[in-house]
């Protein structure tokens, strides 16, 4: 995982966290979720495992994108 990392300290004890990764492996973490997330969920009118990737992305789409966004931070550490 090619994930870079910059941390700069600030004043009164505080630091800043840069992490920068590329497109490609943003991309993959999140289908990835999805996929994990698509095998799980059950939501009214779909059997479980069955809903499709558009539903979820329309339902859950943000924490999504937050969930991988975190997930990434703290494979970055």
């Amino acid at each position: 995982m090619n994930i870079s990392k910059n941390v700069e300290k600030l004043d009164n004890s505080a630091v800043k966290l840069t992490v920068t990764v590329p497109a490609a492996e943003g991309d993959k973490a999140y289908n990835n979720l999805l996929q994990k997330y698509a095998k799980e969920v059950q939501i009214k009118g779909f059997r479980k495992g069955k809903v499709p990737r558009n539903i979820l992305e329309l339902k859950f789409g943000d924490g999504l994108k937050q969930e991988t966004a975190g997930n990434l931070i703290d494979e970055a550490f």
